[in-house]
């Protein structure tokens, strides 16, 4: 397989370390990155790539984000030389993502770092004539884009973007574009607050004042209806199409023309109204997952030059030692250093009863200390905390972009010039009243209304039992998973691997040395089987060395360079592609390990093998119910996927059910595992939670990270769960279930009086009023509907009967 080279130069890697040991983890967060190199000594740093997953310019762009600018990076990392391939790289838009007729979704980097840019693009291409609508995704860093797909397909619109130079925006545009930002969901709740209050000043002006009250009615009215009139103005100046905001201003318009203001009020009160249940419920669901971050507050007791003094909570740095008492909220994530403590962690993972948290155990910010003292040292603070974090990305997911509303507001757009012709056939014919009514009918209102409001509550709901679901999106595939990826390590076993065994092959080694040099390779790596390592060297009080060079592959193992020595640790086969051979006595106690149930980790010195390291990590003791429950409620392929060798493997999976098994693969396999399943015609979930299922978590059509993940698979996956229990895979889609059947019951309560609707005043049979309220009535319950998910019990269906039903 060819593999990409990219080599960039650090100059302050010599005098500072550390920030080698970040660049290895954050270049290891970029999908398609197979390895990281890195050379204090000449400030150097080599990546290593998949170019069929990755490529520079993808590599590049990402040294732009704000991570590395808070690393003091950049500026100073300084991109390929003439010795490298050197390249001009896009500044916008890198990919595809998906693609059908008329329709593309295109990776767009930049709009998470410079949300101002990308909106200045997504002017640009609704400038562009056979573009007919653009919206921007920041928190999946995509843009869908909708066109004529006689005049436009996704390549030519990918150069399109390509060719775009931002930095030549005129400042027109630049102004056009801050005109058109959406307001903030508090700011649009208050809007709609006015507008339904002038709308019923309006109407009750009408129905109870007398002529001389007509002036200031007319007012109201237009007060309470500028944001639809500019709507109207935007889809059929702007957008050069008629949508429902048309066909609804429109309506009002002729309604107040012919001097019948309070139906004109009317039927804009049951419009503003919708907008109202909308708005507020997504400030509400904001609202309520923001009340968390009160902690930040809060006075944390803290240790500073030997005395405890209490400080803001916003005010703790990194590092500091924190002392939380009965009933306080910990203001910090980080890990205990002393004291015994329950802890209620309901806040952020829904979990209901306390959770016992000890020395080394890790606590979070915004739980409460129910019981017992804790000395905690802060490693996360502020907005880079977990509950921060989740907080934000609930706040900003994409509510609005779900396939059902798509194809709902594409229906009832494509009747709306149907539905002008009519009224203007009758109007020429003298009947302006039916021709009103058959205005008024309007579909797409109350999905417009209902479908947001029920992702929001969907996606609110999850947050609270610690599920994190990205996007409406999201939700919906959810729904629809049929097929069933599980990786093995950390996510159908605990992910605490310990050291159970250990075997010396070489007598120019003793079994301390080989655990030293093996925990020196593996350290700073945040992998289990390192962690594992480092933990058992450290067991046994030995001197960990330090290591120079090193260079770490995505699931294969380590290269390092310590004390002169070239020492390899990973599997058997990574050595083995190293030169290092195996002879019969290595190959029995390789046998050996695994008879035992365990996996081997192979260490070789200067290309000759050492030692072994047998490691078993404990099977989840929920496992097997939840696979079986799985199975039950619909999932029709399950798979376990694992770098392990064979014969564990094998042994977990009887243990917990799954027959089909694919054992000592790398993650490009892993990854051609999930297309193999998607090109059968499942819709698959992959279920993981290391760096070494980002590539398959982000093939799969769902990527569900565990425990909370790494970073990387956080960033990856569409749906984190915060704890490690797999019964919150049961409540996660039984929740998506219960919000995409909403939807479609939504649909159900407004299309079928609308239908009713039409049909009547096709024939006459309806005056303006009537049809506004059964229109926009069906609205309404729709969108009283779509709350429903914040009334019901607070976990999923399966995950409450899961406690009752014998589970482990």
């Amino acid at each position: 397989m060819t593999t990409g080279r990219i080599r960039l130069q650090v100059a302050s890697m010599a005098t500072q370390p550390e920030i080698g040991q970040f660049l290895v983890g954050f270049f290891l967060r970029i999908h398609g990155v197979t390895g990281v190199q890195v050379r204090p000594a000449t400030g150097s740093v080599v990546v290593t790539y998949d170019p069929a997953l990755c490529t520079q310019e993808i590599v590049l762009n990402a040294l732009r984000s704000r991570v590395v600018q808070r690393h003091a990076l950049e500026g100073e990392v300084r991109p390929p030389t003439e010795t490298d391939d050197a390249i001009s790289y896009p500044y916008l838009a890198s990919e595809v993502i998906h693609t059908v007729a008329g329709r593309a979704r295109f990776a767009l980097p930049v709009v998470k770092e410079r949300e101002d840019l990308a909106g200045v693009l997504a002017h640009f291409l609704r400038g562009q004539a056979g573009v007919q609508h653009v919206r921007l995704s920041p928190l999946s860093a995509s843009v869908i884009v909708e066109f004529d797909a006689d005049i436009w397909d996704a390549p030519s619109l990918l150069t399109l973007m390509r060719a775009y130079d931002p930095d030549q925006t005129d400042i027109e545009q630049w102004e056009a574009f801050e005109a058109a930002q959406p307001s903030e969901p508090g700011d649009l709740a208050a809007r709609s607050r006015r507008e339904v209050a002038l709308a019923g000043s309006a109407l009750a002006l009408t129905i109870l004042g007398g002529p001389l009250v007509a002036p200031l009615a007319y007012g109201l009215l237009l007060g309470s209806s500028l944001s639809l009139y500019r709507k109207a103005y935007h889809s059929l100046v702007e957008e050069r199409r008629l949508t429902i905001d048309t066909l609804d201003a429109t309506a009002i318009t002729l309604l107040a023309a012919t001097g019948v203001v309070w139906q004109a009020a009317l039927l804009n009160l049951l419009l503003s109204s919708g907008d109202w249940i909308r708005t507020s419920t997504q400030e509400r669901a904001r609202r309520a997952l923001s009340d968390v971050l009160d902690y930040m507050s809060d006075l944390a007791w803290v240790e500073r030059d030997g005395q405890i003094v209490s400080i803001p909570a916003r005010d703790v740095a990194i590092g500091e030692t924190i002392f939380v008492f009965p009933g306080e909220r910990i203001p910090v994530d980080g890990v205990v250093l002393s004291g015994t403590a329950l802890v209620d962690q309901h806040a952020l993972t829904g979990e209901s009863m306390p959770v016992e948290k000890t020395r080394k155990g890790e606590v979070f910010a915004a739980t409460v200390v129910s019981e017992g003292e804790l000395q905690v040292r802060a490693t996360r603070i502020g907005e880079d905390t977990q509950v921060a974090q989740i907080v934000h990305l609930v706040q900003n997911a994409p509510v609005f972009d779900t396939r059902a509303q798509d194809y709902a507001e594409r229906w009832a757009n494509r009747l709306v010039p149907y539905s002008f012709l009519g009224a203007g056939v009758l109007a020429l014919m003298g009947n302006i009243p039916q021709a009103i009514t058959l205005l008024v009918i309007d579909y797409a209102a109350g999905f417009r209304v209902s479908a947001p409001t029920a992702i929001m509550s969907t996606i609110t709901k999850a947050a609270r039992q610690g599920i994190l679901i990205r996007g409406g999106r999201h939700v919906e595939q959810l729904a629809e998973v049929d097929a069933l990826v599980f990786d093995k390590t950390g996510t159908l076993t605990v992910g605490c691997p310990d050291v159970v065994g250990a075997i010396v092959l070489s007598p120019a080694h003793t079994l301390d040395e080989i655990m030293a040099l093996a925990a020196a390779a593996e350290s700073f790596l945040t992998h289990p089987v390192a962690e594992a390592v480092v933990k058992a060297a450290s067991d046994r009080g030995l001197a960990i060395p330090q290591r120079t060079d090193f260079e770490y592959q995505i699931g294969q193992g380590v290269v390092a360079t310590i004390d002169e020595r070239q020492v390899l640790v990973g599997s058997r086969r990574f050595l083995q592609a190293q030169g290092v051979s195996f002879n019969e006595n290595a190959q029995n106690s390789l046998r050996q390990i695994e008879e035992g149930a365990a996996s081997p980790l192979c260490i070789a010195v200067d290309g000759v093998l050492a030692g072994l390291l047998g490691l078993a990590d404990p099977i989840r003791p929920e496992a097997a119910w939840v696979i079986k429950k799985l199975r039950e409620q619909g999932i029709k392929e399950v798979v376990m996927l694992t770098g392990d060798r064979a014969p564990v493997a094998e042994a977990v999976a009887r243990t917990v059910g799954i027959e089909r098994v694919v054992a000592e693969v790398f993650p490009a396999d892993k990854l051609a595992a999930v297309k193999a399943l998607q090109e059968q015609g499942y819709t698959v979930a992959v279920v993981g939670d290391g760096i070494n299922d980002s590539p398959a978590l982000a093939q799969a059509d769902v990527g569900i990270a565990v425990n909370g993940g790494t970073a990387l698979a956080q960033e990856t996956a569409d749906v984190v769960i915060l704890q490690g229990d797999l019964h919150k895979l049961l409540e996660a889609f039984a929740i998506a279930r219960q919000g995409v059947g909403l939807i479609r019951q939504n649909w159900s309560i407004i299309r079928v009086p609308n239908t009713i609707g039409l049909g009547l005043a096709f024939v006459g049979l309806l005056n303006p009023v009537t049809a506004s309220l059964i229109s926009d009535g069906a609205a309404l319950v729709a969108g009283a509907n779509s709350l429903r998910p914040l009334m019901s019990p607070s976990a999923g269906d399966a995950g409450k009967s899961a406690r009752k039903d014998n589970r482990p």
